[in-house]
């Protein structure tokens, strides 16, 4: 990482190496500690997801098809929206081996390119950063790991154009 070499190179030729090790410790665990939060402030809403998702799955494997016999042994005609929903339930049935997947490979690949592609990176990030809450805090962390980057780069004396270029990278 270029970070960690300036700052080493700067804390040597400075004579402070010392201490500016000391400071990068406590930036990397501050780094650390932000991410664990990002982690858990993340883990409910995920959470809430896979569980409705979950419950969907369930209700029109299990249920739908119980309440299709009741309803057509009364021999009426049923709406629309009632044959829709009959409709994607026998449909879940026959194929709920493609669906779960299907929607698994989906997000292992989602996933896969997010890690791996440096333009589906700046995709998600443009994305993630107009999300109402999540965006802000997202924003703030970058703002706050890039600030105190530069700060420990200040304070190991690396000049100033070296350091933005090398703080450029650290959010």
């Amino acid at each position: 990482d270029a970070l960690y070499c300036n700052l080493v190179e700067a804390g040597e030729s400075g004579g402070i190496l010392e201490a500016l090790l000391d400071r990068l410790a406590i930036y990397q665990e501050k780094t650390v500690a932000i991410k664990n939060k990002i982690k858990s402030a993340l883990t409910y809403p995920i959470a809430v997801l896979v569980v409705a998702f979950i419950v969907v799955a369930v209700i029109m494997i299990f249920v739908i098809p119980a309440f299709k016999e009741v309803f057509t042994s009364f021999g009426a005609d049923l709406p629309l929206p009632t044959l829709i929903v009959i409709a994607m339930s026998e449909f879940f049935v026959k194929w709920w081996w493609a669906v779960f997947g299907g929607l698994g490979g989906g997000v292992y690949f989602f996933l896969q390119s997010w890690k791996r592609s440096e333009q589906m990176q700046k995709r998600m990030d443009r994305l993630l950063l107009k999300i109402p809450v999540f965006g802000d805090l997202m924003y703030k962390s970058a703002v706050a790991r890039w600030t105190r980057t530069l700060s420990t780069m200040f304070a190991a004396g690396v000049p100033l154009v070296e350091a933005l270029d090398s703080v450029g990278g650290a959010s």
